[in-house]
């Protein structure tokens, strides 16, 4: 899509939730899952969304492609 910019090392970006999927992304949190915070969280997150609906572009990210 033209529309969306590539993002640079490290770029942040901002996204809206409704507050019950935000409570449960807390909640999670709170368990002690793997994750220390919400930012990493959202990385793997997206990463396995990827890696799962597009193999093909997670393994061109691995290699560096």
């Amino acid at each position: 899509c033209s529309r969306v910019r590539r993002l640079e090392d490290k770029d942040k970006f901002t996204i809206r939730a409704p507050p019950n999927l935000i409570k449960l992304i807390d909640r999670f949190l709170e368990t002690g899952a793997t994750y220390l915070n919400l930012s990493e969280f959202a990385r793997a997150a997206l990463r396995e969304k990827i890696q799962r609906d597009a193999p093909w572009l997670y393994e061109e990210m691995v290699r560096g492609t």
